[in-house]
């Protein structure tokens, strides 16, 4: 019986990769925010924005304001509709801190933003475009 003199080429599945997203919760329950801090990556609202946070273009939950995170549940009736046709929402909060934090706290918290915006102009290249502000 004749053999082949030439390797079979066979198809190749799962060779093409694509890169990661990232996806996902980014802080988690009781830890502090500071405003424009990411909070959640998401494909669509599988999480919708509570008080003190926003929601971008591509669904990207952030934080509004300090405060510490929150998760909870809800349920959202549609209008016109029955109460059995309730749907359960997740909402992400940012609760702000009540005024009795000590001002070195407060001052501490300022530098903290200031710094991280510092640090965004200079790796975007903006204090060179707008000048230093």
């Amino acid at each position: 019986m004749p053999k082949a003199t030439k390797k079979q080429g066979g198809s190749t599945k799962n060779k093409a990769d694509s890169q990661p997203k990232y996806l996902g919760a980014k802080m988690s329950h009781g830890q502090l925010a500071f405003p424009g801090q990411m909070l959640v990556k998401q494909r669509g609202t599988k999480f919708h924005p509570g008080h003190n946070v926003g929601m971008g273009t591509d669904f990207t939950l952030f934080a509004k304001s300090v405060g510490f995170v929150s998760f909870r549940h809800s349920s959202v009736l549609p209008p016109g509709r029955k109460p059995s046709a309730a749907k359960q929402r997740k909402y992400i909060d940012v609760l702000p801190l009540n005024n009795d934090w000590s001002e070195g706290y407060q001052a501490k918290v300022a530098q903290m933003v200031q710094r991280r915006n510092e640090i965004r102009r200079q790796s975007l290249g903006l204090a060179a475009k707008f000048g230093k502000k």
